[in-house]
Parts: structure tokens; C-alpha cells; sequence
């Protein structure tokens, strides 16, 4: 009690100097020595400052950067955030929760799901073998809301993660089979066919139309939640095909006169397909690439060119596979996360640019690992802070290939098909 009175009784710009040297745990815990250092301490003017030292890029400050006019309570907002940090540090979530998914294939009808069928192809080296292809999930997730069909409560539903609230939404799932869902943008895209054959193709096949239903997500101005309404798109008409050839050079060689390929002209004839280093499988190249290299190209779909961008070994004897910075990322440029720390893979990763908090899960065969990287501070440069998650969480995450989220919780699949957040703070 008396050395936290000496310590009010300095002048403002000494208490602050003093201050400056405790961590935001120590500053959290020395809220509990004394009523008045606790007065102190919680000061709103004093907090919105340790929020802005410590944590410049959290979230509380980047909405005040965006022109939202709100009321915060910033010391109750340090203090949130101080523990999210801490437990991201730490890669010890706060609370974990598990949501089991509705999936079936016929019965009960709302649950119908018929996932699209992934590439038979798999990494192989040596001995060893790892996935390549992971199925896609029944949920779906951006900005905080996350949709999936709820097993518990037999419908769809849209769970906004930080006001911890469900609402059903209906997605008329009883007269159709779900194929994909997709949100981005508080857009909803349910990709969906007919449970009836629309035609009988032979003996053994069925023709099902395939439809794709958008729904707007819009927030109720009283009562805040989720409403999914029909968007204005409305439904499409039903989806053929898309495929898309590479045509910039000339070939003689037809493939629809060639069913085994044993005409197949070499690579330097016609197009040039990229392939990985270690595939391998029934819809695996038959000739693969000496150097391991990651390729994007873009698809016109109006007027102007292409483009295209690559990253991989150049042949050197360094094998340097990724020379960008590791916070570079863009729909228009090669996925360098893929191959950040080679020869482990990258196999999906979480980023929060805005943050600085990127969620990696990687394996390299037999070694996997779930890895969290954090840049608090706006211009720091380097790896900053890397952090493992435990072991056990491997098989509670990453089982289908897909982690999602932001710096306040991370979301994946486990083995026994229910969606599991793990909650590092408010």
C-alpha cells in the first residue's frame, strides 16, 4: 500500500515513464494491489494510450480508424485485449467450442449433402504419403459469422461467434442436396442439386441439374441479428461447365482421339501443364517437374489481358523457393504460403492481415504442426512471435483442410464432423 501511494504521489509524466516499463499482464494484475492504483490505472484516456503502445493493430483501434462512432470503455477494452494476446502468446485458447454438423446422405432430408468429388491424386516421397486434396466442408465462415447445418438444433443456422447468438436461416434444405457453401462479403452462396434425376444418362448414370440460390445476410436494425433473404440475383440458370484451355500455342495433338494418351506429345509440344514435385495418383501426371514451383494465372473473363505470377525454386543451388515477404498475400499472386517453410507444406492457413496474426497449419509428412505468428506492432519487421498449438489440436482442426478466423478465435473441422472454435478473447 505504500510503495503504490509513493507511486501516485509522482507527477503525471513520471507515473507514465514508470508505467512504460510493465507489460500489459503486470499492468492488468496491478489493478488488484490498491484501490487507488486501481482508479489509476482503469483511467479511459490512460488505457486508450497502453492499447495504442502495446497493441496498435488490435481491432478496438483499428474500428476508430474507420470513422465508427462508438462509445468504448477502454480499460475494459485493454484488459480484453492484453488477454487475447496473452493467450495467443501462450497459443492457449480461452474456451473451446464444438458444434456438431448435420450431414446425410438421404435421411433426414435438411441434412442432404453430396460433397464434389476432390482430385484423386496425394503426396508421396519415399515411403511416406500425405494428403494433397481435402473435401470440402459444410460450413462456412467470413467476418464473424459462421453458417453450417446444427445437428443439435436440425437446421441450418448463422452464429454470430462474437455476440454468441444463433439464428436459423431457411435455405429450403429439405428439397434440395447441398453441394457447397460459400459467404464472403455477407453474401451467401448455396451450391445445390435436384434429390431427382432429371434424365436417365445410360443404364448406370443419372443426370442431376445443379443450381446455385444467393442469399443476402442483413442485420436487423432492432433486435441486431442476421436476417438471409433472397438476394436479387435470385437462382441461375442450372450450371453446365466451365473449362478453360491453354491455347497459346498450336498443337496437332487431339485427346479426344487418344483415350490412353500414348500419342501424348512431349512437354515442349502444345501446352506446358504445371504439376507438383510429389504428386502421384490416378489423376496424377504421369511426368512431374524436377523443381518444386507454385503458379496463378488469371481468367479474362472481360476485355483486357491475363496474368499470370509464379514462385518456386529457380534451379539455384540455395533451392530458394520463396524470396517475398511472408505478410505478402493477393488473389493476383502465386500462394507463397504454400511453401514458406519447404520441404513442410503449407496446407491452409488463417491471416489477419490487419493484425498481424497469421494461423499456419503445415505438415511435412509425418511431422504436422498448427503454428501461430503475431506482429503486434505496426512496423515491426521479421518473424515476430511464433508460436506451436498443442499437439492434440491437430485432429480437432485442420481435418478438412480449412482453418478460418481472426485474431480473437480460430476455426476448423475435426475428425468427428463438428466445427470447433477455439476462442483466444473477446
Amino acid at each position: 500500500m505504500h510503495l503504490a501511494m509513493n507511486l501516485l504521489d509522482f507527477s503525471n509524466d513520471v507515473f507514465l515513464i514508470i508505467i512504460a516499463y510493465l507489460s500489459p499482464r503486470e499492468l492488468i494484475l496491478a489493478r488488484c494491489v490498491s484501490k487507488q492504483l486501481r482508479a489509476a490505472l482503469t483511467e479511459d484516456s490512460l488505457n486508450r494510450r497502453l492499447l495504442s503502445q502495446h497493441f496498435p493493430r488490435a481491432r478496438e483501434l483499428r474500428r476508430l480508424d474507420d470513422g465508427k462512432d462508438e462509445i468504448v470503455h477502454w480499460a475494459a477494452a485493454f484488459a480484453n485485449v492484453a488477454s487475447r494476446y496473452h493467450h495467443l502468446k501462450a497459443g492457449r485458447p480461452q474456451a473451446i467450442e464444438k458444434w456438431p454438423l448435420g450431414k446425410s446422405l438421404s435421411v433426414p432430408a435438411w441434412s442432404r449433402f453430396y460433397p464434389v468429388a476432390t482430385w484423386k491424386r496425394h503426396l508421396q516421397f519415399e515411403e511416406k504419403t500425405a494428403i494433397f486434396h481435402y473435401p470440402d466442408t459444410l460450413w462456412t465462415y467470413d467476418s464473424g459469422i459462421l453458417i453450417f447445418p446444427s445437428a443439435e438444433l436440425e437446421q441450418y443456422i448463422l452464429y454470430d461467434i462474437s455476440a454468441r447468438s444463433k439464428t436459423p436461416i431457411d435455405v429450403q434444405a429439405t428439397s434440395k442436396v447441398v453441394r457447397r457453401l460459400r459467404l464472403k462479403d455477407r453474401l451467401l452462396i448455396v451450391e445445390w442439386c435436384e434429390p431427382n434425376a432429371y434424365h436417365q444418362l445410360n443404364e448406370n448414370e443419372e443426370v442431376h441439374r445443379h443450381f446455385a440460390t444467393a442469399y443476402d445476410l442483413l442485420r436487423d436494425a432492432e433486435n441486431g441479428e442476421f436476417q438471409a433473404v433472397f438476394s436479387a440475383w435470385g437462382e441461375d440458370d442450372p450450371i453446365k461447365s466451365l473449362a478453360i484451355w491453354d491455347i497459346s500455342s498450336p498443337s496437332p495433338y487431339r485427346p479426344s482421339e487418344d483415350p490412353t494418351g500414348k500419342r501424348k506429345p512431349e512437354d515442349s509440344q502444345g501446352a506446358k501443364p504445371i504439376h507438383h514435385r510429389w504428386i502421384v495418383g490416378q489423376e496424377a501426371s504421369h511426368s512431374h517437374p524436377r523443381l518444386h514451383k507454385l503458379k496463378t494465372t488469371g481468367i479474362p473473363f472481360g476485355e483486357g489481358p491475363f496474368w499470370r505470377d509464379k514462385c518456386g525454386a529457380d534451379g539455384d543451388v540455395n533451392l530458394s523457393f520463396c524470396q517475398r515477404g511472408s505478410d505478402f498475400r493477393g488473389p493476383h499472386k502465386a500462394p507463397c504460403c504454400l511453401h514458406e517453410e519447404f520441404p513442410c507444406l503449407t496446407i491452409t492457413e488463417a491471416m489477419d492481415a490487419e493484425a498481424g496474426v497469421t494461423f499456419s497449419a503445415r505438415h511435412c509428412f509425418m511431422l504436422e504442426t498448427i503454428s501461430i505468428n503475431i506482429k503486434p506492432k505496426i512496423q515491426m519487421t521479421g518473424p515476430g512471435y511464433e508460436i506451436s498449438l498443442g499437439d492434440d489440436l491437430w485432429q480437432q482442426l485442420p481435418a478438412r483442410g480449412k482453418l478460418c478466423g481472426d485474431e480473437r478465435w480460430l476455426i476448423g473441422e475435426n475428425n468427428h464432423e463438428e466445427v470447433v472454435i477455439l476462442r483466444f478473447g473477446g
